[in-house]
Parts: structure tokens; C-alpha cells; sequence
């Protein structure tokens, strides 16, 4: 899928967060990926959960335009998911993740029981978020940053001393 990471990784990385203290990790999931990559959503899901992240994103594999996935489905070398399929997996993670204390607090979005309500707080009272890695948003107090989808190379501008992230004034 054209990922900057591997899955094989990210036990290691939630662990070596752990280690240094840090405890609210959430994890991102894709679902409904196409058969050709051969991937298992319940061992997926198993393993995530294993980890004990805090928190837990899910989201639907979409086809957007001009996409290395949209260029795979328009020569032939996959399908789309069917909205069975997409159902199905969606289903089931809200399933598994209810029975290991999981509560949802958006569509896509579940917490360990100790932080849905936390989850919630924090975007009222807005809270000082930080945040590491692509696209990751931070918030301190004043300005939401986030950073650029590819950290590779140095951005134009950064010599310059300009961030590699984005940012807005709230």
C-alpha cells in the first residue's frame, strides 16, 4: 500500500513509547484492504489490541484518484472492496473491541473505558495535545500544528528555519 512504515514495527514502537513514559497511544486500522495483500482483519485486530493502546482509529480502505490503489483497480490488478465485505469488518472490530472494554466516541473512533470521557474533555477544555509523526496534530493551548503526510527529505524552506509542520491560530 505504498506505506512509509511496516506493521512488523509497530509493536517495538508502542513499546519503546511505553518505556518512556508515555501512556495514551492510539493505533490507526485500515480495513477492508484488498485480497491481493492477504491480510487477516481479526488477527489485525487481535494484535492491535494485544498492544493495550489507548486508543483505536478505524478506517475504511477508500479509492481516491490518481492513487497508486486507483491505478491497481483500474488495470485490473484488484477490486474495490465490496460494501459486504466493508460492512462485515466494520462490524466485526466494533464487536471485538466492545468486548475488550473498547467504547466508541465517534464512527470511527474507540477509546479504553478510562479515556472515552478523557477523549471528550480535552477537545472542551482544549488541552495541550503533542503529537509525533505524519500527520500528527498537536494543540498548545494557542496554535493546532500538524505535520506534513511524508517526513521524508527537507521540506523547502526548513534550512530557512521554517517548521515542517503546518499550523493554525484557534
Amino acid at each position: 500500500m505504498h506505506r512509509s512504515h511496516a506493521a512488523a514495527r509497530i509493536g517495538a514502537a508502542v513499546h519503546a513509547l511505553r518505556g518512556a513514559g508515555i501512556d495514551n497511544i492510539s493505533l490507526d486500522l485500515i480495513f477492508a484492504l484488498p485480497d491481493e495483500l492477504e491480510r487477516d482483519w481479526e488477527r489485525d485486530l487481535d494484535m492491535a489490541l494485544a498492544l493495550r493502546p489507548e486508543h483505536l482509529s478505524l478506517y475504511g480502505l477508500t479509492v481516491e484518484p490518481r492513487t497508486p490503489l486507483d491505478r491497481w483497480i483500474s488495470r485490473g490488478a484488484t477490486r474495490a472492496p465490496d460494501d459486504e465485505r466493508y460492512a462485515e469488518e466494520y462490524l466485526l472490530a466494533h464487536e471485538r473491541l466492545s468486548v475488550f472494554g473498547y467504547q466508541f466516541y465517534e464512527v470511527s473512533n474507540a477509546a479504553a473505558a478510562r479515556f472515552s470521557l478523557a477523549a471528550q474533555l480535552r477537545l472542551l477544555v482544549r488541552e495541550t495535545v503533542c503529537r509525533a509523526g505524519a500527520a500528527a496534530h498537536s494543540f498548545d493551548g494557542m496554535t493546532r500544528r500538524w505535520n506534513l503526510r511524508a517526513l521524508g527529505g527537507i521540506p523547502p524552506g526548513h534550512r530557512e528555519g521554517r517548521s515542517r509542520s503546518n499550523r493554525r491560530r484557534d
